[in-house]
């Protein structure tokens, strides 16, 4: 028989009650129910306490562990420098201006830090976005400029609040964010934004891997160094890497990177990049940064139950799928591609009432079928990557059983 890790309650509550029945025979009758049974009954509910604590401890002396526990494993165990707490997205909007008379030169003027700016919360886009709202981080001053030309505005943003609802898409950086309000001059007007790297505290998926990137990176200047250093950015959560080794590119090493949200800003990469520089770039060591760039996705896909009973409560099975299948594009270090066979095995494995999994179908957002993309990262260090950002509420499910 195996030993157990932990001692069980009822062998160490047992030997302290046959303890006592040899010290004190008469006390036999009265542990049940009687005064001699009232220590047993406290030393129970200790060793309760000891063994939860005792399993924790064990529990977050693994990279399995989650939360607290795998943050605290990481400070002690690799000696990781970074935050627990929550962090603001920060990013940039882009203001335009132009006048329609070539002899009107536009004033120029301050745009102070601390000036609002927000993004648009809509429950009828697909999907929906979040409302967030942002203030200028530095005061920019806007030259004079001539009429009948256009004038670009560049304003670094922090959010007013932590986490990842400030976070922009790719689909959101044209049409959801606007003024918060007047400027000195009614002709500036919002063209583009973008932020990236807001996030509650503890990203489970940022920790492990961070913690298996440090388990080797922090020894020497390896790619997986570039791996803990970038994952140690503040706001940083996804990313995918490549060196490459032709003429032109020799020795550069491409890194994608993506917060918890999968969106991307300059100021993200720009700290990403410093990150690298200061604290983890070994000699002769180049580095690109590009973004990963999100684009939405749908599925569908028919489900085999092996019980036709199954058939009349499908809600459950329909949540395990929808979770299992995102954690399949999401969760995965070669997020840039899918294959129709795993998904379908994902699906099978989702919840033991499911026999099979059939004709699984990927579609972008204008409902057109996508082919399985290239298992490989891109052969150009300027190229991006992309994730497919699946909108679980419209994941198809066609439920059958066998005839």
């Amino acid at each position: 028989m195996t030993t157990a890790i932990l001692p069980r309650l009822t062998d160490l509550v047992g030997a302290a009650a046959e303890k006592l029945i040899e010290t004190r025979p008469s006390a036999r009758k009265h542990i049940a129910t009687g005064r001699w049974g009232d220590p047993l009954v406290m030393w129970k509910a200790e060793c309760a306490l000891v063994q939860k604590r005792l399993a924790a401890e064990i529990a977050a002396a693994r990279v399995s562990s989650e939360g607290r526990a795998l943050y605290d494993l990481l400070v002690s165990e690799f000696d990781a420098v970074i935050s627990p707490d929550p962090s603001k997205a920060v990013g940039t909007i882009m203001l335009t201006r132009t006048a329609g008379s070539a002899l009107v030169t536009q004033p120029g003027g301050l745009i102070p830090k601390g000036t609002k700016f927000r993004k648009t919360a809509s429950a009828t886009s697909s999907p929906p976005v979040r409302g967030a709202e942002y203030v200028s981080v530095e005061p920019v001053f806007v030259a004079p400029y001539p009429g009948n030309s256009i004038q670009t505005v560049n304003i670094r943003i922090e959010a007013t609040q932590s986490g990842t609802a400030a976070n922009a898409q790719p689909w959101e950086t044209t049409t959801a964010f606007a003024l918060g309000e007047t400027l000195f001059d009614p002709l500036l007007t919002m063209s583009q934004g973008w932020a990236a790297g807001g996030s509650a505290a503890f990203s489970t998926v940022k920790l492990r891997a961070l913690a298996q990137a440090l388990s080797q990176g922090q020894y020497g200047p390896t790619a997986a160094a570039l791996a803990a250093g970038v994952l140690s950015s503040p706001g940083v959560s996804r990313f995918a890497m490549q060196e490459y080794d032709q003429t032109g590119d020799r020795g550069t090493t491409v890194i994608w990177i993506g917060d918890d949200s999968w969106c991307w800003s300059q100021q993200l990469e720009n700290t990403a990049l410093q990150t690298l520089q200061d604290n983890w770039l070994g000699f002769g060591c180049t580095v690109t940064i590009n973004p990963i760039d999100n684009t939405r996705a749908s599925a569908s896909a028919s489900v085999m139950l092996r019980d036709k009973r199954n058939l009349a409560d499908t809600l459950a099975i329909a949540d395990n799928v929808r979770a299992a299948v995102k954690a399949y594009f999401d969760n995965r270090p070669d997020f840039y591609t899918f294959r129709l066979s795993s998904l379908a095995a994902v699906i099978t494995r989702s919840d033991r009432r499911i026999l099979s999994c059939a004709n699984p179908v990927v579609k972008d957002v204008l409902g057109v079928t996508l082919t399985e993309p290239s298992a490989s990262l891109p052969a150009s260090t300027a190229n991006q990557i992309l994730h497919y950002d699946l909108d679980a509420t419209k994941l198809a499910l066609a439920f059958l059983t066998p005839a």
